[in-house]
């Protein structure tokens, strides 16, 4: 268990900038928004424009009661993004000053978010199979931030533990148990998710009390505008089309049939949403070689999140071998560059010498390449 220093938050704000200064620069993006707007959708944001309310109207309500309904959830709250939503959750459900564990592998939103209520931070380890925060009895002096990676469903945690457990489910929308498994729990609809409305997030409890202090800090610090969530309703649209998911699931079978080396899937426990495509090569060597071959056809794929300590074992072990590619609708022209070039760059190493997939859903024996088509993750 580490706390968290100014260097390391210093480390952690070089990091991103990094990410975005690469990122604007390359022509295959790792994620696009998942939108398709026509002539009815302008005249329609046009219409918010002219009118007299821009934020937390009629659209966000109605984006409000989607999540409701969709999930179950007695509360919904919109907000400008999970980032701001978490900080609200937080802050709202827990005292200040509470100690508050979290996995060092993940976005610095959910480290922002205990830092707002003024947490000393307990960064855990993460599972090498799943990828998840381990599992361990949560001492009754603290709270916890656990994290559904990359859309993949973090089981629900002991009844004991409920109130004392926020999720940050920023990849998650549709999860099966979403909004039902800790005291509050909290959706991304930033660009990059399977849901989007370009930037946004939405905060799902069951807790009347702790819904009223969240909607009132976001009030304060960061609403959702009605653009926004005018395109998150229609992104749903376009989430729930049969087209859609055909279209993704092609993508992610292609990969599956096509990339050839060793390399291993992430262990789905429970459920995933599908909405993003990555594993773990061999070593780190193998991994650089396939960004560089990537970046020089100015492809982006990357490690996604950079640990937030330095001092954890597995969690450096999965950061320096794991690859997310691009998986978004506008990739398809672009999908055969990627696999040939990931190849190419991964077999010109001498470390491979044989084609397998691990899928660490079944790890004692390897399953073949075949016996992963149509499994999820």
């Amino acid at each position: 268990m580490v706390t968290f220093h100014a260097e390391q938050r210093q480390k952690t704000d070089q990091f991103l900038q990094r990410i975005y200064m690469v990122e604007s620069a390359m022509s295959c993006e790792l994620c696009r928004p998942n939108l398709n707007l026509n002539n009815a959708d302008f005249k329609a944001i046009r219409a918010i424009l002219n009118s007299k309310w821009v934020s937390n109207r009629d659209h966000v309500a109605a984006l409000e009661s989607i999540f409701q309904k969709r999930f179950k959830v007695a509360f919904a709250i919109a907000c400008s993004s999970a980032t701001t939503g978490l900080m609200a959750a937080v802050k709202a459900a827990w005292a200040p000053g509470t100690a508050i564990e979290l996995p060092a592998f993940t976005w610095p939103s959910t480290l922002l978010a205990a830092q707002f209520n003024e947490g000393k931070v307990l960064f855990q380890d993460i599972d090498l199979q799943s990828w998840f925060m381990q599992q361990s009895e949560l001492p009754k002096s603290r709270c916890r931030i656990v994290v559904d990676i990359f859309g993949n469903q973090y089981p629900a945690v002991k009844k004991s533990e409920k109130v004392r457990t926020i999720y940050d489910a920023a990849h998650g929308f549709d999860l099966p148990k979403l909004g039902h498994r800790g005291i509050v729990e909290v959706v991304s609809l930033s660009a990059t998710k399977p849901v989007t409305a370009t930037e946004g997030g939405m905060i799902l409890t069951d807790d009347e009390e702790i819904a009223a202090k969240a909607r009132q800090i976001v009030r304060y610090i960061g609403r959702l505008e009605e653009i926004n969530a005018y395109l998150a309703r229609r992104s749903i649209e376009n989430f729930d089309s049969p087209a859609y998911r055909q279209q993704m699931d092609d993508i992610r079978d292609r990969y599956l049939a096509e990339l050839d080396f060793d390399y291993q899937l992430q262990y789905i426990p429970e459920a995933t949403n599908k909405s993003s495509f990555q594993f773990l090569v061999k070593n780190q060597f193998i991994r650089n070689r396939i960004f560089a071959a990537l970046a020089e056809k100015e492809i982006i794929a990357r490690a996604y999140y950079e640990p937030l300590s330095a001092h954890l074992e597995i969690t450096n072990e999965v950061f320096n071998r794991i690859i997310s590619l691009p998986f978004h609708p506008f990739m398809a022209e672009d999908q055969k560059q990627i696999i040939d070039l990931a190849n190419t760059a991964a077999m010109a190493s001498s470390e491979i010498t044989t084609v397998r997939i691990i899928d660490p859903r079944s790890v004692v024996p390897p399953v073949t390449r075949e016996q992963t088509r149509g499994v999820p993750g």
